[in-house]
């Protein structure tokens, strides 16, 4: 990513653009200059409107008001699955109603849920550290990268006891991560008493202590990338071109009359005030005594000052529905506004189209222009659900499973486990592999007749049950009519 300093003798293009390049070929590049592609991400989202839909749609479409365990019905690990699912569900919906979850204890397991995927399509990553009494702390990605004291200026690379670390991830020689750096005082990081290195496991239990939330691309990619990332020349060539025609709508607002004369401007009462009228004495009055020669307007400007001579009132302003006599040479044209552009709306829906096909959203629901016919709707809804499926399955592997496993070692802990199958971190990592996590909400029905319909051939077809569809069309199980 080109920085600010690296052109500010280019031209005002290239100084505007700024930072929104990618200049690099791998991931390791793309890892060392990701802060600047995450600010940038940052400020698209607040200011973007487009920005904004990309990150909001998935978020609403894949986690919602919250994903929530629904354990299976049997297991092939466990005699007892159901009893030891059933308290597990219990248990853990307390914890979530008591906010004991995360360290602050301000969120709820659904709100935590929210709050990380936002984190990672907008961040590229998130980080949820593991403390000793069991809490999880969330840790922006800012606070994660590479100290400056482990780079060998010889080499340019940063080292721990000989171990590679890139933006903040040490890993081993079979580029494994091992362990994270984190800063606490972003603005002492170059005091080593100001880092903190976690190890990616916990060597008693085995459990992770650091969940890396993130979605990779790339086999060496150590860290992830914006959702943006790949729009971000888009978003924000869109956004500097609809300022540009608001800009210029509301300039040419101002003034849409125009006055053309050949007479003498002393005495045309269109012409605005000269240099000379400008200096003009003010006269004298009982009311407002001021002196011969005052130029002080502070109260009352020279264009409505009373006290100004006849030069200044041959400015005439034109009121709606005035009838004036122009003199011989004189002419009043209307200035025909030219903004909006004739083409801003089709160049509106082809740079959305690209950042819709980018993001693997549909621009139709991008721009929540649902106004096509049957067809063409659930086209776009079908193919919205194969990145929402993407996207939930990452969510589900990178923090949901793993979060789970340490909720359920700390849970099985405490009520006494007993077994002589499994020890007890094996138990929770194989609870936690088989649970499912479903959307609490059901999916967008466009047309109920022709949804109903369907599906009724489905289940009389055998391919889905009636419990299926009706978590599918209605977020709950079939009821059975009495």
């Amino acid at each position: 990513m080109a920085g600010y300093s690296d052109i500010n003798n280019g031209s005002l293009y290239s100084q505007a653009m700024a930072g929104f390049f990618s200049r690099s070929k791998s991931a390791t590049l793309d890892n060392m200059a990701r802060k600047t592609l995450v600010s940038r991400s940052r400020i698209l989202y607040l200011e973007a409107p487009v920005a904004r839909a990309c990150i909001d749609v998935l978020l609403r479409e894949c986690v919602g008001s919250g994903l929530r365990y629904a354990p299976r019905k049997t297991s092939v690990y466990f005699d007892n699955y159901p009893a030891i699912t059933e308290q597990l569900t219990i248990d853990l919906h307390k914890a979530s109603d008591l906010h004991l979850l995360e360290a602050t204890h301000r969120l709820t397991f659904n709100q935590l849920q929210s709050l990380i995927f936002r984190t990672i399509l907008l961040s590229g990553d998130c980080f949820l550290i593991r403390l000793n009494n069991g809490d999880f702390c969330v840790k922006e990605s800012d606070y994660c990268y590479t100290p400056s004291f482990l780079t060998i200026e010889s080499t340019g690379q940063a080292k721990f006891n000989g171990r590679t670390v890139i933006d903040g991830v040490e890993l081993n020689e079979y580029s494994q991560p091992i362990a994270y750096w984190f800063c606490n005082d972003l603005y002492a990081e170059t005091v080593k008493e100001s880092w903190i290195r976690i190890p990616a496991f916990d060597s008693e239990t085995g459990l992770p202590q650091v969940l890396h939330c993130a979605y990779f691309e790339r086999p060496d990619q150590f860290r992830g990338l914006p959702l943006l990332a790949p729009v971000i020349e888009d978003l924000w060539s869109l956004r500097a071109y609809l300022t540009s025609e608001t800009q210029m709508s509301i300039l040419q607002c101002n003034q849409s009359w125009c006055i053309t004369t050949n007479t003498n401007p002393t005495v045309n009462p269109f012409v605005g005030l000269s240099q000379a009228d400008l200096d003009a004495p003010i006269i004298s009055t009982k009311d407002d005594p001021k002196p011969q020669g005052s130029d002080d307007f502070s109260i009352v400007p020279p264009m409505t000052n009373s006290l100004f001579s006849g030069a200044a009132r041959k400015t005439t302003f034109i009121q709606p529905g005035t009838s004036i006599h122009l003199a011989e040479g004189e002419d009043i044209k209307a200035i025909a506004p030219t903004a909006p552009h004739s083409g801003l709306e089709t160049f509106i829906r082809v740079v959305v189209e690209q950042i819709g096909a980018a993001v693997g959203i549909p621009s139709q629901i991008l721009m929540a222009r649902i106004d096509s016919n049957y067809a063409s709707c659930k086209a776009a809804f079908a193919e919205l659900q194969h990145t929402v499926r993407l996207y939930r399955t990452m969510f589900t592997e990178t923090f949901l499973k793993p979060f789970f496993q340490c909720f359920c070692y700390d849970d099985i802990l405490d009520k006494g486990y007993e077994s002589t199958s499994y020890t007890l971190y094996e138990a929770a990592l194989l609870i936690a592999n088989e649970s499912l996590w479903l959307p609490s909400q059901a999916q967008t029905i466009l047309e109920p007749n022709r949804e109903i319909e369907f599906y009724s051939k489905a289940i009389e077809l055998g391919l889905v049950s009636k419990n299926e569809v009706a978590q599918m069309l209605f977020g709950h199980d079939a009821v059975e009519s009495v």
